[in-house]
């Protein structure tokens, strides 16, 4: 799109300061395919804001509850064989 409004604008008559129509409905193209392309862009970045904030908290209830109860399960289990050699 840049090249063809770049081709329109070189074309143009280089005494003439007024666009052509052509140029006019090529740059109008190019600010609306703009346009589409920023909303496309924040739609992106609100997609990924959202899946890092949900990794992060999953991140942090593993890290906040679940790898105690693993650890203190390890530590149990441990502590109750040691206990079964004991007694032998």
């Amino acid at each position: 799109m840049e090249d063809q409004i770049r081709n329109l604008t070189q074309n143009n008559d280089k005494d003439s300061d007024v666009l052509s129509p052509e140029t006019i409905k090529a740059i109008d193209g190019f600010k609306t395919e703009m346009m589409s392309t920023r909303s496309q862009l924040r739609s992106v970045k609100f997609d990924l804001r959202r899946d890092v904030e949900m990794l992060k908290k999953w991140v942090i209830s593993v890290n906040v509850a679940i790898l105690p109860i693993v650890f203190a399960g390890l530590a149990l289990i441990i502590s109750l064989r040691r206990k079964r050699k004991n007694t032998y």
